[in-house]
């Protein structure tokens, strides 16, 4: 998952960038998001291989931002 946010903050622009590389692949098909009006995303994913369970979300905990919610 790539994610590129842009945002002006006291006059400064600032990106934002998210990277997740996911522990398995997952299926693009069926996988869904969905932007609210607070600015925030909502992310649906389906797994690729069905079946699979995931320990984890991406392959190193270190992958994880601070502030994401999973």
């Amino acid at each position: 998952l790539y994610l590129t946010s842009y945002c002006v903050q006291a006059e400064v622009p600032i990106k934002f960038e998210l990277k997740l590389p996911f522990f398995v692949d997952i299926s693009p098909e069926e996988s869904k998001h969905n932007h609210e009006s607070n600015g925030r995303y909502i992310f649906n994913l389906f797994k690729a291989q069905k079946g699979m369970y995931w320990d984890r979300l991406v392959r190193n905990i270190e992958d994880y931002p601070k502030h994401t919610k999973v």
